[in-house]
């Protein structure tokens, strides 16, 4: 990933903005390969991301113009995301270290902080598939079924749901209830437990801090959405959305796993662990239900969140805020991104 480097210092004549833009995105340009030499496991998982997308479009049929094609697309759309957001970093004044503003401190239980989370993220993965088996969409009996209050829960959050959904009819049942689950068992309770750990409200990056790297991405995406009008059933929509997957999925991943993560690798490796895993968590669904049985194609497309996920981790380390990132999850999802 690109340097760290802080801000472009002004010189003792100030230019102009555009001058500045352009300083900026030359630097951002410059520093983009160096920074990715860095670290090679990325790199890594982008060869083997770039071949597995190019033998699967030709396997399909498709010619070697048209299997590069939309590689080469993906790459450079997110190759520019990241040198926006570099761009975009590097025209902030330079600011002092978050510790010398807080005060220094030790914190406490980097190991089981990290455990807890793994955890957390585990028994999201078994939901996800308990889920789908009671759908019928993965065959077997349902795999949380044995746990003892659990039909319970969901059952509760759907009585839940279906009373908020006779009151706001436009949003479903089953997605009020999906939102009332996350918020609890993604936010509330693993929130609890890394309070009770010692993390601090500070450090989980629910400010706004530096909005301004994300808001290019949300204006793209709610640009996108907006297009089909501002009906008050739109905009609850998209109030749902930047709650879940929004804010709670970034929340979990870039605000406390990406944090914990690197406790113990470089800051890009933790950004792309945890971007893997946050693709991992979209196997059980793209394969039983999008790509129905069809591995190698669910495969490259969790390549492609994880590519997502990589940029939205970038970001994070820029501005050290999750809000911005979680409106940028929603507007992409509102957008269909």
């Amino acid at each position: 990933m690109p340097s760290t480097d802080h801000a472009i210092q002004p010189s003792q004549t100030t230019p102009s903005l555009l001058t500045r833009v352009g300083r900026a995105f030359r630097y951002a340009i410059k520093r983009f390969p160096l920074g990715l030499w860095r670290y090679p496991w990325i790199v890594a998982f982008l060869i083997v991301y770039a071949v597995a997308r190019v033998l699967l479009n030709r396997s399909m049929g498709a010619s070697w113009a048209n299997a590069l094609r939309p590689l080469a697309l993906s790459l450079l759309f997110n190759a520019l995301s990241i040198i926006i957001i570099d761009t975009l970093y590097h025209l902030c004044p330079a600011e002092p270290p978050l510790e010398s503003r807080v005060g220094k401190r030790t914190e406490r239980y980097p190991t089981a902080r990290l455990v807890v989370l793994l955890l957390v993220w585990g028994f999201w993965a078994l939901d996800i598939v308990d889920g789908l088996q009671t759908q019928g969409a993965i065959r077997g009996t349902p795999i949380l079924s044995a746990l003892p209050g659990w039909r319970e829960f969901n059952d509760a959050l759907l009585a839940l749901g279906n009373k908020a959904h006779l009151t706001l009819p436009s949003i479903s049942t089953d997605a009020w209830a999906a939102l009332a689950s996350n918020l609890v068992l993604r936010v509330l309770v693993p929130g609890a437990a890394l309070r009770a750990l010692g993390m601090q409200w500070r450090d989980m990056g629910l400010t706004l801090r530096r909005w301004w790297i994300a808001a290019p991405f949300v204006g793209i995406g709610l640009g996108v959405y907006l297009t089909g009008g501002l009906a008050f059933d739109r905009l609850l929509r998209m109030g749902v959305v930047l709650l879940y997957p929004g804010l709670t999925e970034e929340l979990f991943y870039r605000g406390w796993l990406q944090r914990s993560l690197k406790h113990y690798v470089r800051r890009g490796n933790a950004v792309l662990i945890t971007a893997v895993l946050f693709g991992l968590l979209h196997l059980p669904e793209f394969l039983a239900v999008h790509y129905t049985g069809m591995l190698p194609l669910t495969l490259t497309n969790i390549g492609d969140v994880i590519l997502t996920g990589l940029v939205w981790g970038y970001g994070m380390t820029r501005t050290r805020s999750v809000l911005p990132w979680a409106a940028v999850h929603a507007a992409s999802n509102l957008a269909g991104l």
